[in-house]
């Protein structure tokens, strides 16, 4: 076991570079929906917005290949509201 020079209990291993990033960022992305009147923890904005969903509907041809239409799930007003305030149309499926 290895513990620390003061002698205690080893401290926990610091985030990597891309975890530390990433949490920073999910970290401003609450304080601006909370700045937007969204009260929602790290957890449960990550939650809301994993909750946001594309789907792809694949139709049959007559001749070719198969047309295949992509479309975003239904969305509960607070995705709604998240999927705007992050201007997540940017990155969502075209009609």
């Amino acid at each position: 076991m290895t513990v620390t020079a003061d002698g205690g209990p080893p401290l926990p291993a610091a985030p990597s570079g891309a975890r530390a990033a990433a949490l920073a960022i999910a970290h401003l992305m609450r304080r601006q929906a909370t700045q937007a009147g969204l009260d929602l923890s790290v957890r449960e904005l990550l939650h809301t917005l994993a909750g946001i969903g594309e789907t792809v509907l694949i139709y049959p041809s007559t001749g070719g290949r198969p047309r295949a239409r992509r479309m975003l799930t239904e969305q509960d007003p607070t995705q709604q509201r998240l999927f705007g305030l992050f201007d997540l149309a940017t990155y969502a499926p075209r009609a």
